[in-house]
């Protein structure tokens, strides 16, 4: 079963296994901020999304609006990189209207 928040939220369960998978689509805004990682969170990913949104299970967010810096969402998160994120309220919102159906979801 998938989490509230995780990558694979559009992806339907069959039985024990995931569909196809269905990726979620969060679009770059003007509201996204720009971070340089501490050391404090430097190789985990989870401590920075429980520090930045309250859920740890968000981490991979950092992967997916930093392609081009980050393939590997633990070793490549290191101190000092300057990465983009979004701002709290909107990524939450986001996946608030996915539950509430306001999102197109995958059939």
């Amino acid at each position: 079963m998938t989490n509230s928040y995780g990558l694979y939220k559009n992806t339907k369960v069959n039985g024990d296994y995931l569909g196809y998978f269905k990726p979620i689509d969060i679009p770059f805004s003007n509201t996204d901020i720009i971070i340089n990682v501490a050391k404090e969170f430097e190789h985990r990913p989870r401590k920075l999304a429980n520090e930045l949104y309250g859920e740890p299970e968000l981490y991979w967010i950092f992967r997916y609006f930093n392609k081009e810096k980050i393939q590997d969402p633990i070793f490549d998160l290191v101190e000092g990189i300057s990465i983009v994120i979004p701002e709290k309220s909107r990524l939450l919102s986001y996946f608030e209207r996915i539950k509430n159906g306001y999102i197109f979801r995958w059939s």
